[in-house]
């Protein structure tokens, strides 16, 4: 199950992705809008339509000089709807000049298309539109040519029910597009099982909180927790036992966690949970509440009450170490002292004498 907090995660990932994608697709766009309006110009200029000539030239220099540009831009929004409303307008004026071909008002149904792909579904069709329909009436009221019988209706509709369909068609397509591409960012940075992000995504995060906490010159605590005997939980009663207590574990861990915190599912029985916003104190009471209040419950399973426990290594930023694999390595550490000490405790120091015959080890580093 996602929380908010995760949606919220997810959702700026996939803003970022989506960005990227725009961002191409519009310098594909002013590479082929550069091309196209300067083939025009020429062409216009050598049938003398002059006025319609030099407005193409004019903006294929400005969408030339654009293209140098936005590589800088910032606010990707606002250029596209720069760019896209000037080349709509020259698209209506090549429709509406006296001595425009009949022709030209093909170029009308490109207008959804750039929208969509550029602007999303929303915005794509409040800019679109407009332009569209305004562009629909022109055509009907001025530039049709009426006759009589059946062959002119068909050329009436033919264009405008032509315009509509390809309307509604990158409507109903940008809605798919955005559904599947906001399922295959949640596939991608959770764990199927128990809805928490994965290894790679909480990697991800644990760096964006070294930065946001180095900015803000604050502290937070990466803690690794395992669950203690999984294995005999599956050979007991079944891997369904075994993937049920994950979910539980989550459950309880996001019941007890604070908004701010971070959990995930680093692979098998192994967690992680990213406390924001503690000293070594308040870390380890937080990890303590979680600890007891998975220690005092059951997983009802079936006919069955299982007892989990969960042992804890708990790791401070910046005070144990700075960077994410050292911090790692850190908790790691202490979450295999507390399970060669018995299991489900919490360690959060190194002044612990390991009572145990054999070396330690721990599992690798992100």
């Amino acid at each position: 199950m996602l929380t908010p907090k995760h949606n919220d995660s997810l959702q700026a990932v996939q803003a970022g992705l989506i960005v990227s994608h725009r961002r191409s697709l519009m310098r594909l766009m002013l590479v082929l809008a550069t091309l196209a309006l300067s083939g025009f110009a020429l062409l216009n200029l050598a049938t003398g339509r002059f006025l319609l000539g030099f407005v193409e030239l004019l903006a294929a220099s400005a969408i030339a000089y654009s293209l140098v540009r936005f590589r800088q831009a910032k606010k990707l929004q606002l250029w596209t709807f720069g760019l896209l409303i000037p080349l709509f307008l020259i698209i209506s004026l090549s429709i509406v000049v006296p001595d425009a071909t009949t022709t030209s008002f093909v170029w009308v149904m490109i207008m959804p298309v750039l929208s969509y792909l550029l602007l999303g579904r929303l915005k794509g069709f409040l800019l679109a539109a407009p332009f569209m329909v305004l562009c629909g009436f022109y055509y009907v009221f001025f530039r049709f040519e009426a006759t009589h019988g059946l062959n002119s209706i068909i050329a009436l509709v033919n264009p405008v029910l032509c315009g509509l369909l390809i309307l509604v068609f990158m409507h109903v397509y940008e809605h798919s597009r955005a559904r599947a591409y906001d399922m295959l960012i949640r596939l991608a940075a959770t764990d199927p099982l128990t809805g928490l992000d994965n290894r790679g995504r909480f990697q991800q995060r644990l760096n964006q909180c070294i930065a946001e906490a180095t900015r803000r010159k604050d502290s937070f605590a990466l803690v690794l927790l395992d669950i203690d005997h999984f294995k005999r939980v599956n050979d007991t009663y079944g891997h369904d036992a075994g993937d049920e207590a994950l979910r539980y574990l989550s459950e309880r861990l996001l019941k007890r966690l604070r908004s701010t915190d971070i959990v995930a599912r680093l692979g098998g029985e192994e967690f992680a949970v990213i406390l924001k916003d503690v000293d070594a104190s308040t870390a380890r009471q937080l990890t303590e509440e979680l600890r007891l209040a998975l220690d005092e419950s059951h997983l009802s399973y079936q006919s069955h009450d299982i007892h989990l426990t969960a042992t804890f290594g708990v790791a401070l930023w910046p005070q144990d170490a700075q960077l994410p694999n050292q911090l790692y390595q850190v908790a790691d550490r202490r979450l295999y002292t507390g399970k060669h000490l018995g299991r489900n405790r919490t360690i959060d120091n190194d002044d612990v004498i390991i009572a145990a015959d054999e070396p330690m080890t721990g599992s690798s580093a992100l």
